[in-house]
């Protein structure tokens, strides 16, 4: 995933092509456990705000909680 990205960016980042890599964190759904911290709509919380982004936003980079991580 951390190659694809940064893939994705080299190659495509000049065209407009905004790419990004998101953790979304352990959620609760059918894949996780009934016991994870976070709930759907947390876990999609950084996704959808990274979806929304502009031309000349942060690019290239793993995300948390809206934050990036080192990869």
């Amino acid at each position: 995933m951390n190659a694809l990205t940064a893939c994705l960016d080299g190659e495509y980042g000049e065209r407009g092509l905004l790419a990004n890599a998101v953790r979304p964190g352990a959620v609760r759904t059918d894949m996780g456990a009934d016991d994870a911290p976070r709930s759907p709509a947390e876990g999609a919380d950084t996704p959808v705000w990274l979806a929304r982004f502009r031309s000349g936003s942060p690019d290239g980079r793993f995300w948390l909680d809206r934050s990036p991580i080192p990869w």
